[in-house]
Order: C-alpha cells, then structure tokens, then sequence
C-alpha cells in the first residue's frame, strides 16, 4: 500500500492525477474519479483538488513555503471544505423586529447571492473591511473551469445592534462564541441556582451590575455599543439580560425569543428618539 507521506510529486497526466513515490514509482488513486482538478502547471501543479460525496480537499504544493520546503513532494498545506449547514433567518424575532430591520436583512441576503456583501468596522482604531471570500478556481482533469464555493458567515451583538449571534470577551478578554443556544444555557443554570437556593437574587443582581461594567469596557472602542452602566435600569439590554434569569421559570419552555424581541423594540425606540 502506497501512503501520502512517501510522496515526492504529483503530476496531471492524460486527464488523470499521478503521484510519484520515492524510489520513482508512480501510482494513481484508488478512485480515480475523485480528482476534481488543478492549479498550475500539470507537470508540476500548485494545488491538487481532491473531492468526496460533494466535499473537496485541495492539497497545496509549495517548495518554498515553511512546511513545503522540508517535504518531499512539496506539499504546503491540505484544506478541507466542511460540511456546514448555514441558515439565514430573515425572520429572526431578535435580529429583525420591524420593516426597517426587514430591508436590511433582505438587502444583506441579496449582497450574499450576488457575492458583493461587504461590512466595515472599527477595531485598534484601524477601520477593517470584511468581504465575501472568492469562490476558488481549477482547471479540471478535461481540461474545463472547475468552481468551488468559498464563503460562509459570521454576525454579531443582539438587543443593542439587533444581531443574533455574538463573539463575547469573557473575563479574561478572550473572545468566546455566543449565540441564542448558549445564551439559554447560561441563564437557565443561573435560574437554577436561584431556584435552588445555591444563590439570592441580591448576590446575582450584583455581580450581573459588576459584569456589565465589564462589559462595557470591553466594547468601549464599538462607536454602536450602548454602555449598560451607571444607568442599569434604563438599559434595555441590561433589563433584558435580568429578565432571562429572574423571570426564567415563568418563561414559555425558557425560550428566549420573547424578551429579546421586546427588549430590541425597546432599544430601537430609544435610539430614534
């Protein structure tokens, strides 16, 4: 049996792909339909596209490159496409709770399929522009262009900015995903306590008062983020996040939805205001 890492170069030959192990022998694949295509020159190709049940791997070839140069086929790098589901929910009860929020989510979906999103954000006082990732492109063993997709998403902040899914800094300032699931877990466990009598309502109001503080200096260079302190009780994100935990128990099956979807109504008035 002939295994990857005795390799010492890949070849495109009449349509198919060649690999040359050491002592100069050279083998094909067991299936050799799983080449998918190329990149460079067929004698010596930059990148190899491997693909499996719809799923594609390509293998970088790069002598030069910090991993490259010490293998014998040259080989930089294997990227792997995931097999991710993504879901775009225009009708997100937190993210999109009037016609306003509707047309900018539908003009966010519509910038997805003509691949042209793009978004723009202050971070280190630099500001960033995000893109799209290009699809990637190959020259397929007939020879014809071969695409594969490159993009997925990522979005942010809830109540204040109306986005459903977040990268929160924890205590020790790491940035840490946090979406309606996670954010369900958390404030149920701190319900429980409560129920339990393992905490008082007092001790938990005054760490989330001392947590917002926090929080607010994490997100102190975010020109959209609403501070929570001094003003606690006027802060529908703060008000939002004590309502997941005290009124949890009084909560439809502790869903989520309902709070956050009048809190946000809440925080958009205000800022029109």
């Amino acid at each position: 049996m002939c295994r990857t890492r005795d390799a010492t170069g890949y070849a495109v030959k009449d349509a198919t792909l060649i690999v040359t192990m050491g002592g100069g022998k050279q083998v094909g694949l067991a299936n050799p339909s799983q080449f998918e295509g190329y990149n460079g020159e067929a004698t010596a190709p930059s990148a190899v596209l491997l693909g499996n049940h719809r799923l594609h791997l390509e293998i970088v070839i790069d002598r030069t490159g910090p991993i490259g140069k010490d293998d014998a086929a040259g080989v930089d790098d294997v990227l792997l496409e995931s097999a991710v589901t993504k879901i775009m929910d225009c009708e997100d009860s937190v993210a999109a709770v009037d016609g306003e929020d509707k047309v900018l989510v539908y003009r966010n979906w519509l910038g997805l399929m003509k691949r042209d999103l793009s978004a723009s954000f202050e971070k280190g006082g630099e500001t960033l522009e995000r893109r799209l990732n290009p699809d990637r492109g190959y020259t397929g063993p007939d020879g014809a262009p071969v695409m594969v997709p490159g993009r997925s998403l990522m979005l942010v902040r809830w109540v204040d900015q109306g986005v459903g899914c977040s990268k929160v800094p924890d205590i020790n300032n790491i940035g840490l995903m946090e979406d309606r699931a996670t954010l369900r877990i958390s404030n149920q466990h701190i319900a429980n306590w409560l129920h339990h009598g393992i905490c008082s309502e007092s001790q938990v109001r005054e760490i989330m008062r001392r947590m917002a503080t926090v929080v607010d200096t994490q997100n102190a260079g975010d020109p959209l983020y609403t501070p929570m302190a001094p003003d606690f009780d006027t802060s529908p994100a703060f008000q939002a996040a004590c309502e997941l935990v005290f009124e949890r128990r009084e909560q439809p099956k502790g869903y989520t939805e309902l709070v956050l979807q009048v809190r946000r109504v809440e925080a958009k008035a205000a800022q029109a205001a």
